[in-house]
């Protein structure tokens, strides 16, 4: 049951969620009611600041371009249901004031453009094998049957996996602690798209063992956004990675142990 409900959450706040009978021969998702970076919530890497700072900011994340308005009006107009129900507000200003503050407060952030995360380890021999999962999604035209055997002619997105593999040997790893080197992913085409891993030293300290790094694993999406119409031909959709090596190389984080340790603390110490 507890699998079942964590498939259930990613489907509906990651994705995919490909539903019968929009699927593509390959089992891939096409995704008909609105654009996959208003369907989905989580996973996304949206468009890099451009060089005068503007960005895919949190203020314009509901906002859409005329493709996309095109796609939801055609929705509209196929599910259009006359209703006169009215739904009940029961929120008071009271009990949403502190979200509201929070909007206001995140309305001019920008919307995450990479997604990391920090470990340390030796340099293994054979360097680290890096696992990444991600998908594109392109607009295209689509037609299928109703129930009643009307058959429709619409615009949709068609999802596309760009799973992939990289392998980073030992000497193009960092090793000098303030440096990076990046390594680009590819496409359906083999060809290389704005989409890269960053990995950076980030060793300090005069540690004993000098043979273990501090090293930080980065996706960054390279496409450059503006602050409106932001493109989702520009983002990438369900972002995951892993990084393995064939050989025992990651440390656990040094954490200094205290009889004063409060509750928060030793849960970091049982995460970390």
């Amino acid at each position: 049951m507890r699998d079942e409900i964590l498939k259930f959450i990613r489907r509906e706040l990651i994705g995919p969620d490909p539903v019968k009978p929009h699927i593509q021969e390959n089992g891939e998702e096409i995704l008909l009611n609105e654009p996959p970076r208003l369907r989905y919530g989580a996973g996304i890497l949206f468009p890099s600041p451009n060089k005068e700072g503007e960005g895919a900011t949190y203020s314009a994340a509901d906002s859409t371009n005329a493709t996309e308005e095109e796609v939801i009006k055609t929705n509209t107009d196929e599910n259009s249901v006359e209703s006169s129900e009215t739904i009940e507000d029961n929120n008071t200003s009271s009990n949403v004031g502190d979200d509201f503050e929070e909007e206001i407060g995140l309305a001019n952030n920008f919307l995450p453009s990479a997604m990391g995360f920090s470990c340390f380890s030796k340099i293994p021999k054979d360097g680290f094998k890096v696992q990444v999962n991600v998908g594109i999604y392109e607009i295209n035209d689509y037609s299928y049957k109703k129930d009643d055997g009307t058959e429709v002619h619409r615009k949709a997105y068609y999802r596309s996996s760009l799973d992939q593999s990289l392998l980073i040997p030992a000497s193009d790893i960092p090793l000098i602690s303030g440096t990076s080197k990046e390594f680009a992913l590819v496409g359906k085409d083999g060809k290389k798209i704005e989409l890269v891993l960053n990995i950076r030293n980030r060793t300090h300290g005069n540690g004993s063992d000098k043979s273990i790094h501090l090293l930080t694993f980065t996706l960054i999406n390279k496409n450059k956004g503006a602050r409106e119409n932001i493109k989702n031909e520009d983002c990438f959709f369900q972002v995951s990675f892993s990084v393995s090596a064939s050989e025992e190389c990651f440390c656990p984080y040094k954490l200094a142990a205290s009889k004063t340790d409060q509750d928060d603390e030793k849960s970091n110490q049982l995460l970390f």
